[in-house]
Protein backbone atom coordinates (compact mmCIF):
# COMPACT_ATOMS: atom_id res chain seq x y z
CA UNK A 1 0.00 0.00 0.00
CA UNK A 2 1.41 3.38 -1.00
CA UNK A 3 0.29 6.72 0.42
CA UNK A 4 -1.02 9.10 -2.22
CA UNK A 5 0.18 12.60 -1.28
CA UNK A 6 0.89 11.47 2.24
CA UNK A 7 -2.73 11.12 3.37
CA UNK A 8 -3.05 8.10 5.67
CA UNK A 9 -6.52 6.63 6.04
CA UNK A 10 -8.21 4.40 8.54
CA UNK A 11 -8.28 0.96 6.96
CA UNK A 12 -11.79 0.39 8.31
CA UNK A 13 -13.13 3.40 6.41
CA UNK A 14 -11.46 3.08 3.00
CA UNK A 15 -13.29 1.79 -0.04
CA UNK A 16 -12.04 1.07 -3.59
CA UNK A 17 -12.48 3.98 -5.95
CA UNK A 18 -14.60 3.08 -8.95
CA UNK A 19 -13.88 5.10 -12.09
CA UNK A 20 -14.00 4.83 -15.86
CA UNK A 21 -13.08 6.86 -18.94
CA UNK A 22 -15.35 8.94 -21.12
CA UNK A 23 -15.14 7.28 -24.54
CA UNK A 24 -15.47 10.48 -26.56
CA UNK A 25 -12.56 12.17 -24.83
CA UNK A 26 -10.49 9.01 -25.19
CA UNK A 27 -11.08 8.99 -28.95
CA UNK A 28 -10.28 12.70 -29.12
CA UNK A 29 -7.00 12.21 -27.25
CA UNK A 30 -6.09 9.33 -29.60
CA UNK A 31 -6.77 11.51 -32.64
CA UNK A 32 -4.80 14.37 -31.13
CA UNK A 33 -1.78 12.18 -30.32
CA UNK A 34 -1.67 10.80 -33.89
CA UNK A 35 -2.12 14.29 -35.34
CA UNK A 36 0.71 15.69 -33.20
CA UNK A 37 3.05 12.83 -34.14
CA UNK A 38 2.22 13.08 -37.85
CA UNK A 39 2.58 16.88 -37.90
CA UNK A 40 5.81 16.98 -35.91
CA UNK A 41 7.53 14.27 -37.93
CA UNK A 42 6.30 15.65 -41.27
CA UNK A 43 7.62 19.12 -40.50
CA UNK A 44 10.95 17.80 -39.28
CA UNK A 45 11.46 15.44 -42.21
CA UNK A 46 10.53 18.16 -44.65
CA UNK A 47 13.17 20.38 -43.05
CA UNK A 48 15.72 17.56 -43.43
CA UNK A 49 14.94 17.17 -47.13
CA UNK A 50 15.31 20.92 -47.81
CA UNK A 51 18.95 20.73 -46.64
CA UNK A 52 18.87 24.30 -45.33
CA UNK A 53 21.21 23.79 -42.40
CA UNK A 54 20.78 27.36 -41.16
CA UNK A 55 17.00 26.96 -40.73
CA UNK A 56 17.02 23.36 -39.52
CA UNK A 57 17.27 24.24 -35.77
CA UNK A 58 14.17 26.45 -36.07
CA UNK A 59 12.11 23.70 -37.70
CA UNK A 60 13.46 21.21 -35.18
CA UNK A 61 12.25 23.49 -32.37
CA UNK A 62 8.81 23.91 -34.00
CA UNK A 63 8.51 20.13 -34.40
CA UNK A 64 9.59 19.53 -30.80
CA UNK A 65 7.12 22.08 -29.41
CA UNK A 66 4.31 20.68 -31.55
CA UNK A 67 4.98 17.05 -30.62
CA UNK A 68 5.72 17.82 -26.95
CA UNK A 69 2.54 19.88 -26.62
CA UNK A 70 0.56 17.07 -28.26
CA UNK A 71 1.95 14.59 -25.72
CA UNK A 72 1.06 16.88 -22.84
CA UNK A 73 -2.46 17.57 -24.14
CA UNK A 74 -3.03 13.81 -24.58
CA UNK A 75 -2.10 13.30 -20.94
CA UNK A 76 -4.25 16.21 -19.80
CA UNK A 77 -7.29 14.96 -21.71
CA UNK A 78 -6.65 11.52 -20.20
CA UNK A 79 -7.01 13.05 -16.74
CA UNK A 80 -10.11 15.00 -17.75
CA UNK A 81 -11.67 11.89 -19.29
CA UNK A 82 -11.83 10.15 -15.90
CA UNK A 83 -15.27 9.89 -14.32
CA UNK A 84 -14.87 9.62 -10.53
CA UNK A 85 -17.38 10.06 -7.64
CA UNK A 86 -15.07 12.37 -5.65
CA UNK A 87 -13.72 15.88 -5.99
CA UNK A 88 -10.35 15.93 -7.76
CA UNK A 89 -8.13 19.02 -7.73
CA UNK A 90 -5.11 19.91 -9.83
CA UNK A 91 -2.07 22.09 -9.18
CA UNK A 92 -2.14 24.14 -12.41
CA UNK A 93 1.49 25.31 -12.14
CA UNK A 94 2.84 21.78 -11.73
CA UNK A 95 0.53 20.51 -14.43
CA UNK A 96 1.59 23.12 -16.98
CA UNK A 97 5.25 22.79 -15.96
CA UNK A 98 5.16 19.12 -16.96
CA UNK A 99 4.98 20.18 -20.64
CA UNK A 100 8.71 20.95 -20.54
CA UNK A 101 9.70 17.27 -20.26
CA UNK A 102 8.18 15.99 -23.55
CA UNK A 103 9.41 19.07 -25.45
CA UNK A 104 12.99 18.51 -24.28
CA UNK A 105 12.84 14.78 -24.97
CA UNK A 106 11.44 15.45 -28.46
CA UNK A 107 14.27 17.92 -29.14
CA UNK A 108 16.92 15.41 -28.06
CA UNK A 109 15.24 12.58 -29.99
CA UNK A 110 15.11 14.59 -33.22
CA UNK A 111 18.77 15.48 -32.76
CA UNK A 112 19.70 11.79 -32.70
CA UNK A 113 17.51 11.03 -35.71
CA UNK A 114 19.19 13.84 -37.65
CA UNK A 115 22.57 12.05 -37.76
CA UNK A 116 23.69 11.02 -41.24
CA UNK A 117 25.20 7.70 -40.14
CA UNK A 118 22.51 6.60 -37.71
CA UNK A 119 22.93 3.17 -36.13
CA UNK A 120 20.46 0.84 -34.44
CA UNK A 121 21.85 1.81 -31.04
CA UNK A 122 21.17 5.48 -31.84
CA UNK A 123 17.55 4.64 -32.66
CA UNK A 124 17.12 2.61 -29.45
CA UNK A 125 18.68 5.40 -27.40
CA UNK A 126 16.40 7.95 -29.07
CA UNK A 127 13.37 5.78 -28.21
CA UNK A 128 14.59 5.56 -24.62
CA UNK A 129 14.94 9.35 -24.35
CA UNK A 130 11.50 9.90 -25.88
CA UNK A 131 9.84 7.39 -23.53
CA UNK A 132 11.72 8.81 -20.52
CA UNK A 133 10.37 12.28 -21.33
CA UNK A 134 6.80 10.98 -21.28
CA UNK A 135 7.42 9.09 -18.02
CA UNK A 136 8.88 12.25 -16.43
CA UNK A 137 5.79 14.15 -17.57
CA UNK A 138 3.50 11.56 -15.93
CA UNK A 139 5.47 11.73 -12.68
CA UNK A 140 5.10 15.53 -12.67
CA UNK A 141 1.37 15.15 -13.38
CA UNK A 142 1.11 12.72 -10.46
CA UNK A 143 2.41 15.45 -8.17
CA UNK A 144 -0.08 17.91 -9.67
CA UNK A 145 -3.05 15.62 -8.97
CA UNK A 146 -4.66 15.99 -5.55
CA UNK A 147 -6.51 12.75 -4.85
CA UNK A 148 -7.32 12.18 -1.16
CA UNK A 149 -6.57 8.55 -0.61
CA UNK A 150 -4.13 5.74 -1.17
CA UNK A 151 -2.99 3.98 -4.28
CA UNK A 152 -1.73 0.49 -5.13
CA UNK A 153 0.60 0.09 -8.10
CA UNK A 154 0.57 -3.03 -10.22
CA UNK A 155 4.28 -3.23 -11.05
CA UNK A 156 3.80 -5.83 -13.76
CA UNK A 157 1.10 -3.78 -15.43
CA UNK A 158 3.21 -0.63 -15.21
CA UNK A 159 6.26 -2.34 -16.72
CA UNK A 160 4.08 -3.74 -19.50
CA UNK A 161 2.82 -0.23 -20.20
CA UNK A 162 6.35 1.18 -20.35
CA UNK A 163 7.60 -1.72 -22.47
CA UNK A 164 4.78 -1.38 -24.98
CA UNK A 165 5.33 2.37 -25.27
CA UNK A 166 9.08 1.93 -25.74
CA UNK A 167 8.58 -0.80 -28.36
CA UNK A 168 6.13 1.24 -30.45
CA UNK A 169 8.39 4.29 -30.18
CA UNK A 170 11.45 2.33 -31.31
CA UNK A 171 9.54 0.85 -34.28
CA UNK A 172 8.27 4.26 -35.43
CA UNK A 173 11.67 5.95 -35.07
CA UNK A 174 13.40 3.14 -36.99
CA UNK A 175 11.09 3.80 -39.95
CA UNK A 176 12.03 7.48 -40.15
CA UNK A 177 14.55 8.44 -42.83
CA UNK A 178 16.45 11.73 -42.76
CA UNK A 179 17.89 11.32 -46.26
CA UNK A 180 14.99 10.41 -48.53
CA UNK A 181 11.52 11.78 -49.08
CA UNK A 182 8.83 9.50 -47.62
CA UNK A 183 5.35 9.19 -49.07
CA UNK A 184 2.24 10.44 -47.35
CA UNK A 185 1.19 6.84 -46.64
CA UNK A 186 4.46 6.03 -44.89
CA UNK A 187 4.27 9.22 -42.83
CA UNK A 188 0.70 8.39 -41.81
CA UNK A 189 1.82 4.90 -40.74
CA UNK A 190 4.78 6.26 -38.76
CA UNK A 191 2.61 8.96 -37.20
CA UNK A 192 -0.01 6.37 -36.27
CA UNK A 193 2.54 4.12 -34.57
CA UNK A 194 4.21 6.96 -32.66
CA UNK A 195 0.80 8.47 -31.83
CA UNK A 196 -0.25 5.10 -30.47
CA UNK A 197 2.83 5.03 -28.23
CA UNK A 198 1.96 8.51 -26.95
CA UNK A 199 -1.65 7.50 -26.38
CA UNK A 200 -1.27 4.18 -24.57
CA UNK A 201 1.22 5.30 -21.90
CA UNK A 202 -1.06 7.50 -19.71
CA UNK A 203 -4.10 5.23 -20.09
CA UNK A 204 -2.31 1.96 -19.41
CA UNK A 205 -0.41 3.58 -16.53
CA UNK A 206 -3.73 4.58 -14.95
CA UNK A 207 -5.07 1.08 -15.38
CA UNK A 208 -2.11 -0.21 -13.38
CA UNK A 209 -3.21 1.89 -10.39
CA UNK A 210 -5.90 1.05 -7.87
CA UNK A 211 -7.12 3.91 -5.69
CA UNK A 212 -8.69 3.67 -2.21
CA UNK A 213 -10.43 6.60 -0.58
CA UNK A 214 -12.37 7.30 2.57
CA UNK A 215 -15.98 6.25 2.27
CA UNK A 216 -17.34 9.59 3.43
CA UNK A 217 -15.65 11.30 0.44
CA UNK A 218 -17.51 9.25 -2.13
CA UNK A 219 -20.48 11.06 -3.61
CA UNK A 220 -23.53 9.57 -5.12
CA UNK A 221 -23.13 11.35 -8.44
CA UNK A 222 -20.21 10.95 -10.78
CA UNK A 223 -18.30 14.17 -11.30
CA UNK A 224 -17.74 15.05 -14.94
CA UNK A 225 -15.18 17.40 -16.42
CA UNK A 226 -16.52 16.91 -19.91
CA UNK A 227 -17.86 20.36 -20.73
CA UNK A 228 -14.63 22.19 -19.91
CA UNK A 229 -12.59 19.36 -21.39
CA UNK A 230 -14.43 19.37 -24.71
CA UNK A 231 -14.18 23.16 -25.01
CA UNK A 232 -10.46 23.12 -24.23
CA UNK A 233 -9.87 20.17 -26.53
CA UNK A 234 -11.65 21.90 -29.39
CA UNK A 235 -9.43 24.95 -28.97
CA UNK A 236 -6.27 22.83 -28.76
CA UNK A 237 -7.20 20.78 -31.81
CA UNK A 238 -7.96 23.95 -33.79
CA UNK A 239 -4.58 25.34 -32.75
CA UNK A 240 -2.85 22.10 -33.74
CA UNK A 241 -4.53 21.91 -37.11
CA UNK A 242 -3.77 25.55 -37.92
CA UNK A 243 -0.17 25.18 -36.77
CA UNK A 244 0.37 22.02 -38.80
CA UNK A 245 -1.26 23.49 -41.92
CA UNK A 246 0.76 26.69 -41.61
CA UNK A 247 4.02 24.83 -40.99
CA UNK A 248 3.47 22.33 -43.81
CA UNK A 249 2.44 25.09 -46.24
CA UNK A 250 5.51 27.15 -45.37
CA UNK A 251 7.72 24.10 -45.55
CA UNK A 252 6.23 23.10 -48.91
CA UNK A 253 7.10 26.53 -50.31
CA UNK A 254 10.59 26.23 -48.89
CA UNK A 255 10.95 22.81 -50.50
CA UNK A 256 9.85 24.18 -53.88
CA UNK A 257 12.31 27.06 -53.58
CA UNK A 258 14.97 24.60 -52.49
CA UNK A 259 14.34 22.40 -55.53
CA UNK A 260 14.65 25.43 -57.83
CA UNK A 261 17.83 26.46 -56.06
CA UNK A 262 19.25 22.94 -56.30
CA UNK A 263 18.57 22.86 -60.04
CA UNK A 264 20.31 26.21 -60.50
CA UNK A 265 23.22 25.13 -58.34
CA UNK A 266 23.47 21.82 -60.23
CA UNK A 267 23.46 23.62 -63.56
CA UNK A 268 26.14 26.07 -62.44
CA UNK A 269 28.19 23.21 -61.01
CA UNK A 270 28.02 21.37 -64.34
CA UNK A 271 29.19 24.53 -66.10
CA UNK A 272 32.05 25.03 -63.66
CA UNK A 273 33.08 21.37 -63.81
CA UNK A 274 33.22 21.59 -67.61
CA UNK A 275 35.86 24.35 -67.49
CA UNK A 276 39.19 23.46 -69.07
CA UNK A 277 40.94 25.61 -66.45
CA UNK A 278 41.16 25.35 -62.70
CA UNK A 279 38.64 27.57 -60.89
CA UNK A 280 39.19 28.56 -57.26
CA UNK A 281 37.07 30.69 -54.96
CA UNK A 282 39.19 32.60 -52.44
CA UNK A 283 38.47 35.25 -49.82
CA UNK A 284 40.32 38.39 -48.90
CA UNK A 285 42.29 36.47 -46.28
CA UNK A 286 43.84 34.29 -48.96
CA UNK A 287 41.88 31.17 -47.94
CA UNK A 288 40.76 28.77 -50.65
CA UNK A 289 37.03 28.13 -50.17
CA UNK A 290 36.29 25.86 -53.13
CA UNK A 291 37.93 24.42 -56.20
CA UNK A 292 36.60 22.61 -59.28
CA UNK A 293 37.75 19.12 -60.34
CA UNK A 294 40.14 20.45 -63.00
CA UNK A 295 41.80 22.64 -60.37
CA UNK A 296 42.09 19.70 -57.98
CA UNK A 297 43.82 17.63 -60.64
CA UNK A 298 46.03 20.53 -61.73
CA UNK A 299 47.23 21.27 -58.19
CA UNK A 300 47.38 17.65 -57.00
CA UNK A 301 44.49 18.07 -54.56
CA UNK A 302 42.29 15.15 -55.67
CA UNK A 303 42.20 13.47 -52.26
CA UNK A 304 43.36 16.42 -50.14
CA UNK A 305 40.99 18.57 -48.01
CA UNK A 306 41.12 22.25 -48.88
CA UNK A 307 40.03 23.53 -45.48
CA UNK A 308 43.52 24.80 -44.66
CA UNK A 309 44.74 25.56 -48.18
CA UNK A 310 46.17 29.05 -48.61
CA UNK A 311 46.67 31.04 -51.80
CA UNK A 312 50.35 31.64 -51.02
CA UNK A 313 50.95 27.89 -51.21
CA UNK A 314 49.57 27.83 -54.76
CA UNK A 315 51.26 30.96 -56.16
CA UNK A 316 54.43 31.35 -54.05
CA UNK A 317 56.29 33.46 -56.63
CA UNK A 318 53.58 36.11 -56.88
CA UNK A 319 52.66 38.19 -53.84
CA UNK A 320 48.94 38.34 -54.39
CA UNK A 321 47.81 38.33 -50.76
CA UNK A 322 48.32 42.07 -50.37
CA UNK A 323 46.07 42.68 -53.36
CA UNK A 324 43.16 40.72 -51.90
CA UNK A 325 43.55 42.04 -48.36
CA UNK A 326 40.45 43.52 -46.68
CA UNK A 327 41.96 47.02 -46.88
CA UNK A 328 42.36 46.81 -50.65
CA UNK A 329 39.09 47.54 -52.39
CA UNK A 330 40.21 48.73 -55.81
CA UNK A 331 41.01 45.35 -57.30
CA UNK A 332 38.54 44.38 -59.97
CA UNK A 333 40.52 42.19 -62.35
CA UNK A 334 44.02 40.87 -63.04
CA UNK A 335 44.07 39.17 -66.41
CA UNK A 336 46.49 36.72 -67.99
CA UNK A 337 49.29 37.05 -65.44
CA UNK A 338 52.08 34.52 -65.99
CA UNK A 339 53.96 33.09 -63.04
CA UNK A 340 54.97 29.78 -61.46
CA UNK A 341 52.42 27.74 -59.53
CA UNK A 342 53.07 24.91 -57.11
CA UNK A 343 51.20 21.64 -56.61
CA UNK A 344 50.42 20.14 -53.21
CA UNK A 345 53.34 17.75 -53.75
CA UNK A 346 55.77 20.67 -54.25
CA UNK A 347 56.15 20.47 -58.06
CA UNK A 348 56.26 23.82 -59.83
CA UNK A 349 54.80 24.48 -63.25
CA UNK A 350 54.27 27.61 -65.36
CA UNK A 351 50.76 28.96 -65.26
CA UNK A 352 48.61 31.84 -66.40
CA UNK A 353 45.95 33.14 -64.02
CA UNK A 354 43.12 35.64 -63.97
CA UNK A 355 41.88 37.06 -60.68
CA UNK A 356 38.43 38.71 -60.59
CA UNK A 357 36.49 40.21 -57.70
CA UNK A 358 33.00 38.76 -57.10
CA UNK A 359 29.93 40.90 -56.51
CA UNK A 360 29.10 39.06 -53.26
CA UNK A 361 31.12 38.75 -50.10
CA UNK A 362 31.31 36.47 -47.08
CA UNK A 363 30.78 38.55 -43.98
CA UNK A 364 33.48 41.22 -44.05
CA UNK A 365 35.65 39.28 -46.49
CA UNK A 366 35.58 39.97 -50.21
CA UNK A 367 35.41 36.96 -52.53
CA UNK A 368 37.44 36.40 -55.70
CA UNK A 369 37.51 33.91 -58.53
CA UNK A 370 40.92 32.65 -59.61
CA UNK A 371 41.28 30.94 -62.98
CA UNK A 372 44.52 28.98 -63.35
CA UNK A 373 45.75 27.45 -66.60
CA UNK A 374 48.78 25.21 -67.01
CA UNK A 375 50.79 26.75 -69.89
CA UNK A 376 53.61 24.20 -69.99
CA UNK A 377 52.46 22.86 -73.35
CA UNK A 378 51.68 26.36 -74.58
CA UNK A 379 55.22 27.55 -73.75
CA UNK A 380 56.64 24.50 -75.52
CA UNK A 381 54.57 25.28 -78.62
CA UNK A 382 55.61 28.91 -78.44
CA UNK A 383 59.24 27.86 -78.25
CA UNK A 384 58.82 25.56 -81.25
CA UNK A 385 57.10 28.38 -83.11
CA UNK A 386 59.97 30.74 -82.35
CA UNK A 387 62.42 28.10 -83.53
CA UNK A 388 60.40 27.67 -86.70
CA UNK A 389 60.36 31.39 -87.27
CA UNK A 390 64.12 31.50 -86.73
CA UNK A 391 64.72 28.73 -89.25
CA UNK A 392 62.39 30.46 -91.69
CA UNK A 393 64.36 33.68 -91.29
CA UNK A 394 67.64 31.84 -91.82
CA UNK A 395 66.21 30.22 -94.96
CA UNK A 396 65.08 33.55 -96.29
CA UNK A 397 68.51 35.03 -95.58
CA UNK A 398 70.24 32.10 -97.26
CA UNK A 399 68.01 32.45 -100.31
CA UNK A 400 68.82 36.13 -100.51
CA UNK A 401 72.55 35.56 -100.21
CA UNK A 402 72.43 32.77 -102.78
CA UNK A 403 70.50 35.03 -105.08
CA UNK A 404 73.02 37.79 -104.63
CA UNK A 405 75.89 35.38 -105.31
CA UNK A 406 74.13 33.70 -108.22
CA UNK A 407 73.43 36.89 -110.16
CA UNK A 408 77.12 38.00 -110.76
CA UNK A 409 78.19 34.45 -111.45
CA UNK A 410 75.52 34.12 -114.09
CA UNK A 411 76.64 37.42 -115.60
CA UNK A 412 80.25 36.26 -115.82
CA UNK A 413 79.19 32.89 -117.24
CA UNK A 414 77.09 34.55 -119.91
CA UNK A 415 79.95 36.85 -120.94
CA UNK A 416 82.46 34.00 -121.02
CA UNK A 417 80.12 32.02 -123.22
CA UNK A 418 79.73 35.02 -125.53
CA UNK A 419 83.48 35.54 -125.72
CA UNK A 420 84.00 31.84 -126.33
CA UNK A 421 81.56 31.79 -129.20
CA UNK A 422 83.08 34.97 -130.67
CA UNK A 423 86.59 33.62 -130.40
CA UNK A 424 85.58 30.36 -132.08
CA UNK A 425 83.95 32.31 -134.94
CA UNK A 426 87.07 34.47 -135.37
CA UNK A 427 89.31 31.41 -135.48
CA UNK A 428 87.10 29.82 -138.14
CA UNK A 429 87.16 32.88 -140.34
CA UNK A 430 90.97 33.19 -139.93
CA UNK A 431 91.44 29.58 -141.04
CA UNK A 432 89.37 30.19 -144.19
CA UNK A 433 91.37 33.30 -145.12
CA UNK A 434 94.66 31.50 -144.64
CA UNK A 435 93.66 28.62 -146.88
CA UNK A 436 92.71 30.87 -149.75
Amino acid sequence: MELWHEQALNSAQIVPLEWHFNQYLVLISLLLSVLAAFGGLSILQGAWITKHMNTLPKWRLISSVLLGTGIWVTQYICLLAIDVPINVQFHPILLFASIIMPIISSWLTFGLLQQEQRTLSDTIFAAFIFTSGMVAMLLAARQALELPGEGDIDIRGLLTSLGGTFLLTAISLSLISNRAHQTLRSRVVIGGILGGAIFILPYTALFSLQFHVSGDLVKGNVIHFHNDAIAMTALVMAFFILMILFSLTTLSQIQQDSEVTERLVSREKDIIDSFMDGLLIINSQGDVLSINPVGQTLLGLTNVPISKLRLRAILPSFDINNMVSPTYSGLSDLSHIRTMAMTYQGTQFPCEFTLSRMSVQEGNNALFTLLIRDITEQLSLEQQLRRTHKMESIGQLSAGVAHEINSPAQYVTNNITFLKEGFETAVTHASIITTE
